[in-house]
């Protein structure tokens, strides 16, 4: 001991021989932890049929992350349909080499999709930020989860941290029905033909999907085929007075027509 410092107290042995300390103190250590993303970067607003584009990113921390499970998780209403443009930062490889995206396990009807990054590295020791990302295409189907109005939101779980993108809102047309006869009188058994406009009013709607048109014609008139018009051609189907119109899409929806043929009933009255 150097002379003047009594260290008798911290001595570990306190036979007064040389000093045996040992002293521990904490020291905090942050861990980075994974960081996913999933962005939108196609249009919020949406008709079926309409694509809609993710891409998907995770911030890979320092280290050995070992096995990298990532799963899409599309909303009822987005049905997925392919990956793009993959991309990796040199410092993370995957089984001891570069990294590529896994052939994706596809369930529940191409709505969760599972891509699984083997023995996932990332061997830098800098402040910088590495990462992986991808794109995700899908589609809206047509299917009553994806009706006008609907928002449809897709999550992502990458290791259990969930991320969530931006809301696609479903818009289909507003169609308003506008049905003509032609003027002046008719006689028993005269073919009468019925003029239908179907006219889109929400605005900025090409494309309407399952339409069902129904006309209750009076009792003195029965439904006599001959569709025509600009319409796309509906599957006709009748019960009583009623007759339904079912196209299965419209592309001119905005504004269009169909005509068909009725016929007088014999013994109408006159006047």
């Amino acid at each position: 001991n150097a002379a003047g410092f009594v260290a008798d107290a911290l001595e570990r042995t306190g036979a007064g021989g040389s000093n045996d300390l040992t002293r521990s103190q904490d020291v905090a250590v942050t861990v980075e932890p994974l960081q996913p993303s999933l962005a939108l970067t196609t249009s919020t607003e949406v008709q079926v049929g309409d694509v809609v584009q993710y891409t998907a990113t995770i911030q890979v921390p320092e280290g050995t992350q070992g096995n990298l499970p990532a799963t899409d998780f599309l909303p009822d209403g987005l049905v997925f349909v392919s990956t793009q443009s993959f991309s990796a930062d040199a410092d993370i490889t995957c089984n001891g080499g570069a990294c590529s995206l896994p052939v994706p396990v596809v369930t529940n009807s191409a709505r969760n999709v599972l891509w699984t990054f083997p023995n996932v590295v990332n061997s830098a020791s800098d402040a910088g930020v590495e990462q992986m990302s991808w794109q995700i295409t899908a589609v809206v189907a047509n299917v009553a989860a994806a009706s006008n109005g609907a928002a449809l939101t897709n999550q992502m779980d990458a290791a259990g941290v969930v991320v969530t993108a931006a809301a696609v809102n479903v818009r289909e047309p507003t169609l308003e029905l506008t049905t003509s006869l032609p003027a002046g009188p008719v006689d028993a058994s005269d073919t009468v033909t019925v003029s239908v406009r179907m006219q889109e009013t929400a605005g900025g709607v090409a494309t309407a999907h399952d339409v069902r048109a129904t006309l209750t014609l009076p009792t003195d008139l029965a439904y006599a085929a001959n569709i025509g018009g600009t319409c796309a051609a509906p599957t006709v189907s009748t019960g009583g007075q009623d007759v339904n119109f079912d196209f299965t899409s419209l592309a001119n929806a905005s504004d269009c027509t169909f005509t068909f043929d009725t016929t007088v009933a014999a013994g109408v009255t006159i006047g």
